[in-house]
């Protein structure tokens, strides 16, 4: 795992001393080495964690005879399989690490290497005789990767706030990108939350040549096509697929464990690591009864014997911890899992290097309880608006919130998101069950004049857009589509990416592999939404590995205690942030909204821990990332 930025102009010679300041900044995702390579008109820099060929790994690498030059972020776990075609074919190699097959793939394939690479990567490719730069990035966006282009000079970095080291990036807040941020509490992407730094897409590829930038998409994922195949085969390709992924994942130099929370995907993962060798695993509690399920987690590590570490939140701790998560997550990212998440890592660094987690497993073989609501909730849209827009509404908003029950297993909040889910198009699942602002909370949270000065465009309709222009048949895999490219792309991957990396650790997702994306696309919609169940066919395929309890439990994710830390220990230090001056003249929020959102937080008449939460990171980041110069800006 690495940090990686660079510079390349039209004209002139960006030096050192501006790339050395980037990758000062990167520092905390590369701390065993730095390399860099110069050129006239282009300047490449990087820092390295060592993990794969620890002793000539070294970067920048280059072909044989020294015209393509890389620097890289991830891993290609196809590696060693590219290697021996590319040796076959008469390449030569001189080191172990998966970096250098991208050198050689490109000399070999062009472009077309990208498509072979099974991994998760962020890289540049510079080709000294073309004076062309290649920019890419994996098939789910699991690492990141940031530009700023004026027309003369392209900057790129993994982070946002490398990028910010340079003081000819503007800081422009795009009101667009907030609006967003408010119900989906992350900044879609390629978009950034400024307004002059944009992101390379997953699936995509920039290209600096002949003094222009284009973006070229090499992937995309398309669910048009199923396979045939009989119910025993489908549960058998899933287990024989995910032991495949799960082994490809764990090729490692350095020591590797697994975040277990005891649901299915990470205690899958868990149980096919052990097969190969002793096992450490890593769980995260909370000081709240009804949200701690360390229980599940510990089953998991007593089946397999495993060496089992563990952590309890507290509200302390996030009091403690709270501007650091912020400023990691480099973006406003108000995903309240962020919290833990981090937590998680720094216990997992003190005793392993690289973690393997469950991420993905939803998105491919649709494990969120909303994907089986949306299927009932065609049934209560036939019911008349009257019903499903006044009455209820009006019923279920004199329903106090109880913020001790998490919201899964919540009947007021459940009768709550399904007023918001009857009123929200199908084509947003996502808003149509969240719990953060809706358009019309924002109508009553944002100032008139702001919202009239950005005009916005809802955050229904652009994923309604994304809906439409998915490769996909059903309402499902539709869903799918959106939920791939958006909530995990800009939301799950950033946590998972930004809160390690903040630890120097790197985390591995085997149910991103090329294999399982495919897998899951290919898959009829019978095999994975079953009755009630979710992810039924990756149940099926090992319900025979995990106990019974773990292949039941249904979709829960971390449930945060937010809403009961923000009425108790946290609930100065949101009055402090929000009602402060600073915040206020931002221009952004109506005063007596967020007055209000405090006041019915704290009475309990409603549960606003999330979109308190959210307004608190979106401050603290504007402090950070904007007020501070001094903290971000090249000298």
């Amino acid at each position: 795992m690495c940090g990686i930025c660079g510079i390349i102009s039209r004209h002139d010679f960006p030096g050192k001393a501006a790339v050395e300041a980037m990758c000062a900044a990167l520092r905390h995702r590369g701390p065993d080495e730095e390399g860099f390579f110069l050129r006239p008109n282009v300047s490449l820099g990087m820092r390295r964690l060592r993990i794969i060929d620890l002793a000539t790994g070294r970067q920048p690498i280059s072909n044989e005879n020294l015209t393509l030059h890389v620097i890289y972020n991830g891993e290609i776990y196809n590696y060693r399989e590219l290697r021996a075609e590319l040796t076959a074919l008469g390449h030569v190699f001189s080191t172990r690490t998966d970096t250098e097959v991208i050198v050689h793939g490109y000399e070999e394939w062009g472009l077309e290497a990208i498509s072979r690479f099974n991994g998760m990567f962020a890289f540049a490719l510079y080709d000294e005789r073309e004076h062309r730069l290649i920019l890419a990035r994996d098939r789910a966006g699991q690492k990141p990767l940031f530009y700023h282009w004026n027309g003369q000079r392209l900057a790129f970095s993994s982070e946002l706030k490398a990028l910010l080291r340079l003081e000819d990036v503007p800081r422009d807040v795009d009101g667009q990108a907030i609006y967003h941020y408010l119900s989906l509490q992350y900044v879609p992407g390629p978009n950034t939350i400024l307004t002059g730094v944009r992101q390379v897409p997953p699936g995509h590829c920039l290209i600096f040549a002949g003094g222009d930038i284009s973006v070229q998409r090499y992937w995309r994922p398309d669910y048009r096509h199923k396979a045939i195949r009989t119910q025993a085969e489908w549960i058998e390709r899933t287990r024989e697929l995910t032991e495949q992924a799960v082994r490809r994942h764990m090729v490692s130099d350095v020591p590797i464990g697994v975040y277990l929370s005891g649901g299915v995907d990470s205690s899958v993962v868990a149980a096919e690591m052990s097969r190969h060798g002793p096992l450490k695993t890593f769980s995260i509690g909370f000081d709240v009864e009804a949200y701690n399920e360390l229980e599940h987690a510990r089953r998991i590590a007593r089946r397999y014997g495993t060496d089992h570490h563990e952590f309890v939140v507290t509200a302390d701790e996030v009091l403690a911890t709270l501007e650091d998560v912020v400023w990691f997550s480099d973006q406003p990212l108000a995903d309240v899992s962020c919290l833990p998440t981090f937590h998680l890592a720094r216990l997992t660094r003190e005793h392993v290097t690289v973690a393997l987690t469950g991420d993905g497993g939803d998105e491919v073989f649709a494990g969120y309880t909303r994907y089986v609501l949306d299927r009932w909730l065609r049934w209560f849209r036939l019911l008349p608006d009257r019903v499903r827009q006044q009455w209820l509404p009006a019923i279920v908003k004199r329903l106090p919130d109880n913020a001790h029950i998490p919201t899964d297993r919540n009947v007021v909040a459940g009768l709550k998101r399904l007023a918001q889910a009857s009123s929200t198009s199908y084509r947003a699942s996502i808003l149509a069950w969240g719990s953060f602002f809706t358009e019309s909370q924002k109508a009553e949270l944002l100032c008139r004049d702001w919202l009239k000065h950005i005009n916005p465009v809802s955050t229904v309709a652009l994923l309604g857009e994304r809906f439409d222009e998915a490769a996909a048949t059903t309402r499902l895999d539709r869903t799918l589509a959106v939920d791939f490219q958006t909530y995990l792309a800009d939301d799950l991957l950033v946590k998972a990416d930004r809160m390690a990396m903040a630890h120097s650790l790197e985390t591995r997702a085997p149910f991103l592999d090329n294999s399982l994306i495919e897998l899951g696309m290919q898959m009829p919609e019978a095999l994975k939404i079953r009755g009630w169940d979710q992810k039924w066919a990756l149940r099926q395929a090992f319900r025979d590995s995990i106990p019974a309890e773990n292949v039941r439990r249904i979709k829960r994710g971390f449930g945060i205690p937010i809403g009961v830390w923000l009425r108790g220990r946290l609930r100065e230090r949101a009055r402090e942030i929000l009602l402060d001056q600073r915040t206020l003249q931002r221009g952004y929020f109506n005063p007596d909204a967020v007055e209000a959102l405090l006041e019915e937080h704290q009475r309990g008449t409603v549960d606003h821990g999330q979109r308190i939460w959210a307004l608190m990171v979106l401050e603290l980041w504007h402090r950070q990332y904007v007020d501070n110069n001094d903290a971000l800006k090249f000298t």
